[in-house]
């Protein structure tokens, strides 16, 4: 079991909130609740960078001294996602729950055990990415989830008609995580991979990319590359005002935007490569 440390930032505005935490992500915080009075942030103890944190709160004007840390002593995590966790619906076609919910009565039921992982279909950015993935045909596409976290949406990816699926992460603990949810799953069609950007073998026909605006942009030349021509890719984790950069980058290289999605302050965007 991991050790925690628990930030409290005081930082009111909602928008503000999130484009911290967005920021703070990129530094290995993964977990995050928003308050009315302030953000909190989470990160394993081990993997706490102080001066990152600093720099971080600088360019929202607030200084170290006034944020509250606390240290969280090991503890079975899994016990506290499972007294919150609900299960959620997708587009009336695919249903997300934990395995001690009973089935559900739906097109697509998809059992997700996150444990340290990121992705259960209740943040907004996952939560976008199914929305495009239902909508979307995934018969006999060859499909890469770069950043798969829990595995979530290469799963949804398999059971939409795929006929295969590269799943990459760079923590060892995800890409687990992930082999167990597609066991779980009754998935025998996901590769999983333990990597960066250079483990990504291959061409695809569909690239879903639900990560953040840093690794989108330190990734584009291999997201460009593996993409096939007419290819279709979804990316998430980025910030509404981020919008125009991510547009303009594809738009430069080879790329035709689609359509876009908003909630919660995030935006997930559809791009075909021309």
């Amino acid at each position: 079991m991991t050790a925690y440390t628990r930030i409290f930032i005081p930082l009111q505005d909602e928008e503000a909130q999130q484009i911290l935490a967005a920021y703070l992500a990129a530094g290995d915080f993964d977990a995050f609740e928003n308050l009315s009075d302030g953000l909190v942030a989470f990160i394993p103890t081990t993997q706490f960078d102080n001066l990152f944190l600093k720099t971080a709160l600088e360019n929202f004007g607030i200084i170290e001294s006034d944020c509250v840390f606390e240290n969280i002593a090991p503890q079975n995590w899994n016990a506290v996602w499972e007294s919150n966790f609900e299960p959620i619906y997708v587009n009336k076609v695919c249903a997300v729950r934990a395995p001690f919910h009973a089935p559900m009565e739906v097109e697509i039921d998809i059992i997700i055990e996150p444990k340290m992982s990121f992705g259960t279909g209740h943040h907004a950015t996952t939560f976008m990415m199914m929305e495009y993935m239902t909508e979307h045909d995934f018969a006999q596409k060859k499909v890469l989830d770069f950043g798969s976290g829990t595995g979530i949406l290469a799963i949804l990816a398999s059971k939409l008609g795929a006929t295969h699926v590269m799943a990459i992460d760079n923590e060892d603990w995800a890409v687990e995580n992930c082999r167990e949810n597609c066991e779980r799953n009754g998935v025998n069609n996901v590769t999983t991979v333990l990597g960066e950007k250079e483990k990504v073998i291959g061409t695809f026909d569909v690239v879903l990319a639900n990560i953040n605006r840093h690794i989108i942009l330190a990734s584009f030349d291999v997201i460009q590359q593996c993409l096939l021509p007419g290819g279709d890719i979804f990316i998430s984790g980025i910030l509404n005002q981020d919008e125009i950069e991510m547009q303009t980058l594809f738009d430069e290289n080879g790329f035709r935007f689609i359509n876009k999605k908003q909630k919660d302050n995030w935006s997930a965007m559809h791009f075909i490569k021309k």
